[in-house]
């Protein structure tokens, strides 16, 4: 199965129907603690988990987030969603577009706490993603972007909606910044009105 288990992606091959099985199978695994075995990585804007403590203007964000799914990962996550649904999940559900070998990130966006002047002032749609190695030498873009939006809810306006990004990396790409660290390490960057890193540091690469 693709993974980035090794320090650079194993050549690209198809996953086999014994393989996506599997993956089914642990997409299935239920012990009442969805959050902690949701299939990816998921990484946040650390300082923004510190509220207004980090915001000298005394406004919340959420900041900026990013999931991130190797092939393997987001078949195993589309099992997960339709079981936390209660749904059926079989070998024939799995598309071919769920096969292909890319590299998944879902950004979203930097979002408020509150919808007013002051609770925007910080908040910021997602405009891009690129991937870079450890250096910040090499720069890789998305081979296609489709927007993923988020309703903010208010209790004096209607919903504001915020927009994200599903971006799609080649793996031939993404591997030309992994490895130039030894570690297969590399940050993605989301790009708004802001700009933010997120290193996926070797410890996340099993969960890929």
């Amino acid at each position: 199965m693709l993974s980035l288990c090794s320090a650079t992606f194993a050549q690209t091959t198809s996953l086999s129907d014994a393989d996506v099985n599997t993956l089914i199978q642990n997409g299935f695994k239920d012990d009442g603690h969805w959050v902690l075995h949701q299939p990816g990585v998921h990484l946040y804007d650390k300082w923004a988990s510190l509220g207004a403590a980090a915001d000298k203007t005394g406004n919340q964000t959420s900041g900026f987030s990013v999931d991130i799914y190797t092939p393997s990962a987001w078949i195993e996550y589309q099992a997960f969603l339709a079981h936390k649904k209660m749904m059926p999940f079989t070998l024939e559900s799995v598309t071919p577009d769920m096969r292909r070998e890319v590299v998944r990130v879902v950004a979203h966006p930097n979002t408020p706490h509150q919808v007013s002047a002051r609770g925007m002032a910080w908040t910021s749609n997602v405009d891009h993603v690129v991937m870079q190695d450890t250096a910040k030498k090499t720069v890789i873009h998305p081979t296609s972007e489709t927007a993923s939006d988020r309703e903010v809810q208010s209790a004096v306006s209607s919903p504001l909606t915020m927009h994200g990004q599903i971006a799609e990396f080649a793996v031939e790409d993404v591997r030309k910044i992994r490895g130039a660290d030894g570690q297969g390490e590399f940050f993605v960057t989301v790009i708004g009105e802001t700009k933010k890193d997120f290193k996926v540091k070797a410890k996340d690469f099993a969960k890929l």
